[in-house]
């Protein structure tokens, strides 16, 4: 299963020769230099870093194949497996994930106990 996983994060890698456009799609290290530096100086870095934006606008983007929800779940998840479960991916499919089945099974809960939840359940990551 590591080696596919692996193979993967490559494949994704190898779609994206800018070291900038490989951390922020595919979850690769930040490069050292200037732009990182200017990101980190404006705190931009948070939307990439914690937020798991990447992985919202992902999703955001499958929401225009009009996909239903457990499609875009299983693309969510190959898209986790090509980022090598990177922490903040991880943490935004969780929750999504976690949403789904508060809808489905009609639990209702809130979208911040949600986000909690799925933070802690990646402490271990």
């Amino acid at each position: 299963m590591v080696p596919m996983l692996h193979s993967l994060h490559e494949l994704c890698l190898f779609q994206l020769d800018h070291p900038l456009n490989q951390a922020l799609v595919c979850g690769k290290r930040w490069p050292p230099g200037v732009t990182k530096e200017l990101i980190v100086n404006y705190n931009l870095i948070h939307l990439f870093v914690v937020s798991g934006a990447h992985a919202i606008f992902f999703e955001r983007a499958l929401e225009k194949f009009k996909l239903n929800q457990f499609a875009q779940i299983l693309c969510l998840s190959l898209y986790v497996l090509c980022c090598n479960f990177s922490s903040p991916i991880s943490r935004c499919f969780l929750e999504r994930l976690l949403k789904f089945f508060s809808l489905k099974f009609q639990l209702y809960i809130p979208s911040l106990y949600l986000k909690i939840f799925s933070g802690i359940l990646c402490f271990p990551l």
